[in-house]
């Protein structure tokens, strides 16, 4: 009897998907060159999104042109129980970072991302704008 009550319970309890902690390498959708990176690590018990993140050679409009980027940033992020994150910020006054996404049981994540940012072309600086895109990743 008790055995069956310990079973039906379990049944009611809501499975929470744990953030698999290490290196994460993805891809992001549209996109055969990008690739995205973040570690998630735990940090006084609780696990976050931390350390260098970014992408390598994002694609980007750059008023009119296609430019690949590279960015890194150092974030720190909390994860929530579902396994959500957000980051938003800037690493200078011209540029604008937006980084949010879900890690799944097992070390899938995905997501979507925003870069827009200011780059220096040999006739001068304009401004570039990744758009809103899909990624995904896994713990390597």
């Amino acid at each position: 009897m008790l055995a069956a009550f310990g079973v039906a319970l379990g049944l009611c309890i809501p499975a929470l998907a744990p953030a698999t902690t290490g290196k994460y390498k993805g891809t992001v959708a549209d996109d055969d060159n990008a690739t995205i990176h973040f570690k998630v690590a735990r940090k006084h018990g609780k696990r976050k999104v931390q350390e260098k993140a970014g992408w390598n050679s994002l694609d980007a409009t750059c008023d009119g042109e296609i430019a690949q980027i590279k960015t890194k940033f150092y974030v720190t992020a909390k994860i929530r129980k579902t396994g959500a994150f957000r980051l938003d910020g800037s690493d200078s006054a011209d540029s604008e970072v937006y980084l949010k996404g879900a890690i799944e049981r097992g070390g899938a994540a995905s997501g979507t991302l925003r870069l827009r940012t200011e780059v220096l072309f040999e006739d001068g600086a304009r401004d570039c704008d990744s758009g809103i895109r899909a990624w995904s990743a896994a713990v390597e």
